[in-house]
């Protein structure tokens, strides 16, 4: 599984997005990442780009003023981010990681 991470983007060929949410960062059991995967050795497509968005609604403020998300689950979302993308390095992929809501 290759990326644009720090690369040249190959010329022609069609590119597969990967879009981990927020609940779901799996790797080893991920039926889309093995997909993303088996399309590229079939030729398919030529790169996969892995992506994760910091949704802001997600740490803001409930309609009751109550926070959504605790400083404890915001840590474990972060760690956890990191470590996806340590797992994709070490595979020879990266993850794109932007802010902002993700239908933008």
């Amino acid at each position: 599984m290759s990326s644009t991470g720090g690369g040249a983007i190959p010329s022609g060929g069609n590119r597969a997005i990967v879009w981990f949410r927020g609940t779901d960062l799996r790797l080893h059991d991920n039926v889309i990442v093995h997909e993303a995967a088996r399309r590229v050795e079939a030729g398919q497509v030529s790169e996969v780009l892995p992506v994760f968005c910091f949704d802001p609604r997600f740490l803001s403020a409930s309609a009751w003023g109550n926070p959504k998300t605790g400083p404890y689950r915001a840590q474990f979302l972060l760690e956890s981010v990191a470590d996806l993308k340590a797992r994709l390095r070490a595979a020879g992929s990266d993850l794109l990681v932007a802010l902002g809501k993700p239908e933008e």
